[in-house]
């Protein structure tokens, strides 16, 4: 009767073993961590009529990316006719974007609720070409820091709140996938 007691013990701890594992191996990251969310707002990219990708007139192009560990980055390409990331800081305007810059927003992010709560620490602004030829060597592992210098560095803090839907981040008026 005892080794039968053992027995049936033995066999329920391992099927709460194989349980916990199971369900252990079921739980998903969400779909906003670890990769790269998109938000375009303008004509999207075209093909030519041999192929060849002929780039539409877009006005913001952003890649937004959290990370496990509460840093966020938000990369601008586009921001035409954008106040986004027009703020001052003791009444020095950090700027908009032109046609030779990119934005770079670095912060952290907490999750309350259904919502994501944003802190963006400081944003700096970075000459186009340089920016892009480090950016599409990067390493995905962490937060992208370039070698190049920002030619503008804003660190007034600032807060933005994202909701959380299916598949998508809302932000105001933009909807990031």
């Amino acid at each position: 009767m005892m080794i039968r007691a053992h027995v049936c013990q033995l066999l329920l701890l391992v099927a709460y073993s194989v349980t916990a594992q199971a369900q252990s191996d079921t739980l998903t990251v969400p779909f906003w961590m670890e990769r790269d969310l998109r938000y375009w707002r303008g004509l999207p990219m075209t093909g030519g009529p041999n192929g060849e990708c002929i780039a539409g007139y877009t006005e913001e192009e952003s890649l937004l990316r959290f990370y496990p560990d509460g840093r966020f980055q938000e990369i601008g390409f586009e921001l035409r006719y954008s106040t986004r990331i027009f703020f001052s800081m003791d009444g020095d305007p950090c700027g908009i974007l032109t046609g030779d810059s990119i934005s770079m927003q670095d912060g952290d992010w907490t999750l309350v609720d259904d919502t994501l709560r944003v802190v963006v620490d400081y944003t700096g602004l970075y000459a186009r070409q340089p920016f892009l030829n480090e950016f599409v060597m990067r390493q995905e592992d962490g937060p992208f820091r370039p070698s190049v210098p920002p030619t503008r560095l804003c660190t007034m803090p600032r807060e933005r709140w994202m909701w959380i839907g299916d598949a998508v981040l809302e932000e105001q008026d933009r909807t990031w996938r």
